[in-house]
C-alpha cells in the first residue's frame, strides 16, 4: 500500500470558512500529510509501519530572490514539521534545489525512482 502528495503550498489557512477549508485542503502541505495519516489510521496501519519518502521543495518561485524563502523551502520545513509531530520517521529524501525533479513512485512496492532534467533549473521550465 502506499501514498502520494503534491501540495502547493506549506500550511492550511485557518482564516477561511470549515467547508472552503475542506475543499482546498489538498493544496496544502500541513493537510495533506495530516489527512494521508487518518486513512492510514482508519486502515489500522500503524505509524510504525509508514515508510516515509519525501521529495521535492525545489525553488521553483523566486529564485535568486532573497527578499523571503521560496515556497518550496516553506514547504519543504512543513513537510519535515507535521512529519515529526506525527512521529514519522523520514527513510529518504531529496529536498530542495534549483533543478526540476521528476518522481517514479509504485505504491504496490514503495520504490522511488527520482530522475534530474538535466542541468534545467525549474525557473526554466516554468517559463516555457
Amino acid at each position: 500500500m502506499g501514498a502520494l502528495a503534491h501540495p502547493l503550498l506549506p500550511y492550511w489557512p485557518t482564516d477561511l470558512s470549515a467547508e472552503k477549508r475542506l475543499v482546498t485542503g489538498r493544496r496544502y502541505m500541513d493537510f495533506s500529510i495530516r489527512q494521508l495519516a487518518w486513512q492510514f489510521d482508519q486502515l489500522d496501519v500503524s505509524r510504525g509501519e509508514v515508510h516515509v519518502k519525501v521529495f521535492g521543495g525545489t525553488a521553483v518561485v523566486g529564485i535568486g530572490a532573497a527578499a523571503k524563502p521560496a515556497v518550496g523551502k516553506l514547504n519543504s520545513e512543513a513537510a519535515i514539521e507535521v512529519l515529526e509531530a506525527w512521529g514519522s520517521k523520514i527513510i529518504e529524501s531529496s529536498l530542495g534545489g534549483n533543478l526540476c525533479q521528476q518522481l517514479q513512485f509504485h505504491t504496490g512496492t514503495g520504490e522511488m525512482a527520482l530522475r534530474w532534467l538535466g542541468k534545467t533549473r525549474a525557473e526554466d521550465v516554468i517559463d516555457e
